[in-house]
């Protein structure tokens, strides 16, 4: 035997005799002779120059050389065999995907990924639409939802992708006119950017140290419907804005906004609120939805980038 004739079925025997101990067994399962399982076995110790089987008449057990071998090829087949099945998944990947997505968070976290996904399934069409309001996919036609808020139709499936925290944030500039504020009494001399839906005003709601939520107003300086809008007017230096943490990330990494009354916990709702990926009722959820919704839970990490 030459390096040549070392080939992926010559380890896969050897691999198969260690596991039966037993060539007739290999034999059946491979659908050849037993003998030309011995016998390339046979060949595989002449060409390595070193037995790597104790035979005798009631099976075959691998010898110290063999157990060296047996590790690594079973190594190599695994390798192989998961680049197979990875190559193939992503051959399978292809068609039209449709995505909704809440406007501020597509803009930030899902459109800069867009060219990656593309280019990890080149056959892979997407139709990204853009919308603040919920999208009732079992009623209009979507694939995949990115949604946040609490998980409340149990028709549909969702994969956590993430829980939001909320913070209080201003601009340096609008600090270092204003002063930073050490207590919750002193918000009062300041104004704020705020949210405002068709339920009316998203509350400011802070923890005290009695573990109390409390509800906190002070002047509105301005109140949009849109979270880059909101963002943006804290940016200028507005005023205070309750951001989440995924649309913050960004200002704050720029140096554009700096964190306010740290020490608080804040949020706009007491129940939990989590980025969740949403699609419909199945028993097991399309090949395409399944592999979109795993990329972008590689690329947002157990702990999301933006926290």
């Amino acid at each position: 035997m030459n390096i040549d004739n070392l080939n992926l079925r010559t380890l896969r025997f050897f691999v198969s005799v260690c596991h039966h101990q037993n060539f007739s067994e290999t034999a059946r399962l491979e659908n050849v002779s037993a003998s030309m399982i011995s016998r390339t076995i046979q060949q595989l110790e002449e060409y390595l120059g070193v037995p790597l089987l104790y035979r005798n008449t009631r099976s075959v057990i691998p010898t110290d050389a063999g157990l060296q071998l047996l590790n690594s090829a079973q190594k190599i087949l695994e390798e192989l065999n998961w680049l197979n099945q990875t190559l193939h998944s992503q051959q399978d990947i292809k068609g039209v995907i449709r995505i909704n997505a809440p406007i501020s968070f597509a803009q930030q976290h899902i459109l800069p990924h867009l060219a990656e996904l593309q280019a990890r399934y080149p056959q892979l069409d997407i139709e990204l639409v853009q919308k603040d309001e919920y999208v009732d996919p079992l009623k209009h036609p979507t694939d995949l939802l990115f949604r946040i808020g609490m998980l409340t139709n149990s028709s549909l499936k969702a994969r956590i992708l993430a829980k939001v925290k909320m913070g209080l944030f201003a601009s340096p500039d609008y600090l270092k006119k204003h002063g930073t504020p050490h207590t919750l009494d002193e918000l009062q001399r300041y104004k704020s950017v705020v949210y405002k839906g068709h339920l009316g005003v998203e509350p400011w709601l802070v923890q005290l140290p009695d573990e109390q939520w409390q509800r906190q107003q002070i002047p509105i300086a301005l109140a949009v419907n849109n979270g880059d809008s909101m963002l943006m007017g804290a940016v200028q230096g507005l005023g205070l804005a309750l951001l989440p943490d995924w649309l913050s990330h960004s200002a704050v990494t720029q140096g554009l906004l700096v964190p306010v009354l740290a020490d608080y916990h804040w949020t706009a709702r007491i129940e939990p609120t989590y980025i969740s990926a949403i699609y419909p009722n199945s028993r097991q959820a399309p090949q395409n939805v399944r592999a979109v919704i795993d990329f972008f839970v590689e690329k947002y990490g157990e702990t999301p980038y933006w926290q």
